[in-house]
């Protein structure tokens, strides 16, 4: 063999020791949307230039001093003055969301509740017979079991659940059209006629990296809800929880809050709405979907969009699954 033969033969030895070097290494070295994720919520990305800002921010003030006035205090009539109608307008933010919801959706407010805390009842599933959507509310004065025409039964088919307990399970899929992350997932809910009840949603994210490699989170919350609001075409929840993240052995996991809007207009259309807002470990974390079903007696197909970010990493894509009304 030549000398340039094997000077050839050891170079692409090289190269191949190098790319199968590289292929193996790919998941360490190739970073993605769900490594900044990562960062985020574990608080690892690298320190902002706040601390210099403040320090330069200092100086000025020191450099300022001679023109500040230390000796001069509000008065207590300017404090009065920032003070009265404006208090109670900063209120309404935080009202509007209790309150909108019993006014546009409640017939009666809590009526029923105050005299039956069984007052609404839940149908087979939506649309199910007679109901013009899934909750059943119960005129003032009925009786609690007062019988359902014996043509077109609400209750036809009735689950082991009964009229007073309700139970959902839905899988679906999304896909984040910015960084190709492919997103299954599945959630459930448990619903009373007390107004209280459990939901969870988790999602497995899982976002290529290379053609041999891909990285994984899961994502989750679990949260207790309150039917704040309800009615034969609508029902409002909300709720409060926990969101989780699972990255291998590893779990963290913060507050959140929950609303969620459900909507029957026509037989056999739902409308979902749902917002989540919290913190996951050091992140804020913020989710919004709307979905538009079609029920097929018990079964729903849906479809709609989805938006989840954390911190300033945004995932968002199209949304569809199934859901079984039990």
């Amino acid at each position: 063999m030549s000398q340039h033969d094997r000077e050839s033969s050891l170079t692409n030895r090289r190269r191949f020791a190098a790319a199968a070097l590289a292929l193996a290494l790919a998941p360490f070295l190739l970073a993605g949307k769900l490594d900044d994720v990562r960062d985020a919520v574990r608080g690892d990305s690298s320190p902002s230039s706040s601390s210099s800002s403040s320090n330069d921010d200092d100086d000025d003030w020191d450099d300022d001093d001679d023109d500040h006035d230390y000796g001069a205090a509000p008065s207590r009539t300017d404090s009065r003055t920032n003070s009265g109608a404006l208090d109670y307008l900063c209120l309404v933010p935080v009202l509007l969301p209790f309150c909108l919801p019993i006014w546009a959706i409640e017939r009666t407010p809590f009526e029923p509740f105050d005299q039956d805390p069984f007052g609404g009842r839940f149908a087979a599933y939506p649309y199910a017979g007679s109901a013009a959507g899934h909750i059943l509310p119960r005129p003032l004065g009925a009786s609690r079991e007062a019988p359902a025409p014996a043509d077109d039964d609400p209750f036809a088919e009735e689950p082991a659940l009964g009229r007073y307990l309700h139970l959902r399970l839905s899988g679906e899929y999304a896909y984040d059209v910015d960084g190709a992350v492919h997103r299954p997932g599945g959630a459930m809910l448990l619903d009373t006629s007390l107004r209280i009840g459990l939901e969870s949603s988790w999602n497995v994210y899982v976002e290529p990296l290379a053609p041999n490699a891909t990285d994984e989170l899961t994502f989750g919350d679990v949260n207790v809800f309150f039917r704040l609001a309800q009615d034969d075409w609508a029902e409002f929840r909300l709720g409060v929880g926990a969101n989780l993240m699972l990255d291998g052995g590893r779990v963290d996991a913060g507050f959140n809050g929950t609303f969620a809007l459900d909507v029957f207009p026509v037989d056999p259309l739902v409308l979902a709405v749902a917002f989540d807002a919290g913190m996951l470990g050091d992140a804020f974390a913020l989710r919004a979907r709307g979905t538009l079903g079609i029920m097929l007696s018990r079964l729903e197909l849906f479809a709609g969009y989805d938006v989840h970010t954390i911190d300033n990493i945004l995932f968002h894509g199209p949304v569809a699954g199934a859901r079984v009304w039990i």
